[in-house]
């Protein structure tokens, strides 16, 4: 029987290799995280995930009550509707809404936390979010209201705000 030896070079075998490869790989991670602070497997704890909603309706309203109810899961739990509580290295807990934009007089000058319980959002309400200090303000309608969405709701009266600008310059509350 004749015995064949892989090498990636004469004299060294593939084992030498692959480990010559993952030594490479994490000096090239540790690199990436010197040039990045926060990036890689654990960022900074002061890190955040900062999120601003256009359109508080009821996929916001989810979201946001799932971003409260689920804050202190444990990463090992199951949790409905994620595949993981900590995804590279941020918690559900890490998302912080600074914004809020809709064109719903109902909705617009109320603080987000209370925006998403509002009319005609109707997802079920499976946690009370607290206060957030976040003032939905009012969006823009470059091509107005639908047929049927003008039979359910009215738009806010007043100018549109500066969706970009208020975003860029929305506070961390970190």
């Amino acid at each position: 029987m004749r015995r064949i030896t892989l090498s990636s070079a004469p004299g060294r075998s593939v084992r030498s290799f692959a480990k010559r490869s993952k030594e490479h790989s994490e000096r090239q991670d540790q690199q990436r995280r010197r040039e990045r602070p926060g990036a890689g497997p654990h960022p900074e704890k002061s890190k955040k995930i900062r999120v601003a909603i256009v359109g508080v309706g009821n996929c916001a309203s989810s979201l946001i009550q799932g971003r409260y109810y689920y804050e202190n899961a444990a990463e090992t739990d199951f949790v409905p509707g994620l595949m993981h509580v900590n995804l590279g290295g941020y918690h559900v807990r890490d998302i912080e809404f600074v914004a809020a934009f809709d064109i719903d007089k109902n909705k617009v000058g109320k603080d987000l936390s209370e925006a998403i319980y509002q009319k005609p959002n109707n997802t079920f309400v499976f946690q009370k979010v607290p206060h957030l200090g976040v003032k939905v303000e009012r969006g823009m309608t470059h091509d107005g209201l639908g047929k049927y969405l003008s039979q359910i709701i009215e738009k806010a009266p007043g100018p549109t705000a500066d969706v970009a600008g208020s975003s860029a310059s929305a506070k961390s509350t970190s």
